[in-house]
């Protein structure tokens, strides 16, 4: 998915000629941690974080606090890649750039997180299936193969690799039965750990 259909174009930002104390008083009523500073043509000029406005003087200058962030992304880029970018930087959000550098919104880890729930199916009616397969080439499709041939439709998938050549994998299915599930499963001789029903609360 792409960044463009997440991103945050709600997000403040602020003129690189305002002062501080002008600064300091809107984002203390909006309760944000990243500072975004454009030009008047809303190009980026840099970033800085709430906490370095504090001991700073009123009249000082934005411009002179801020500097070009090491990572922002594109409306184009792949939410997954902003994904390893805040988790490199240890930022709260991401600035999302277009090609001439000005500011099209933010990408904030909340945004994040409502894209990882829908990309994962968290939050919708159906069950979550933990099994574990041997780490080679057709393990997956085996279940995959066993869920299709009965009608059960494969929200998400999940994996990730295991101590002795395993790899666990996460499936979230549309079907709430889970004796059904495991008999369905065991009987292809799948290793099921757990089978857990989920209501569901996505709107």
């Amino acid at each position: 998915m792409r960044v463009r259909d997440w991103m945050n174009t709600d997000y403040p930002y602020f003129k690189a000629d305002l002062t501080v104390g002008e600064v300091r008083e809107r984002i203390n009523a909006l309760e944000i941690p990243l500072v975004v500073c454009v030009d008047g043509e809303r190009k980026l000029v840099g970033t800085t974080h709430k906490g370095d406005l504090l001991n700073v003087p009123d009249d000082t200058v934005l411009s002179e606090l801020v500097k070009m962030p090491e990572y922002y992304v594109g409306a184009n880029s792949f939410v997954e890649d902003a994904v390893v970018f805040l988790s490199e930087s240890k930022e709260f959000a991401l600035p999302v750039l277009d090609d001439d550098m000005r500011v099209l919104g933010v990408l904030t880890v909340f945004e994040v997180l409502e894209f990882l729930m829908e990309a994962t199916a968290i939050g919708e009616r159906g069950a979550r299936i933990s099994v574990s397969l041997t780490d080679i080439p057709g393990s997956l499709k085996k279940v995959v193969d066993v869920l299709s041939e009965s009608d059960i439709n494969i929200l998400s998938i999940l994996t990730y690799p295991e101590d002795g050549g395993k790899r666990r994998v996460i499936l979230r299915v549309d079907a709430t039965d889970v004796d059904y599930l495991d008999r369905l499963l065991r009987k292809s001789n799948i290793e099921v750990d757990s089978i857990i029903a989920e209501e569901g609360f996505g709107g």
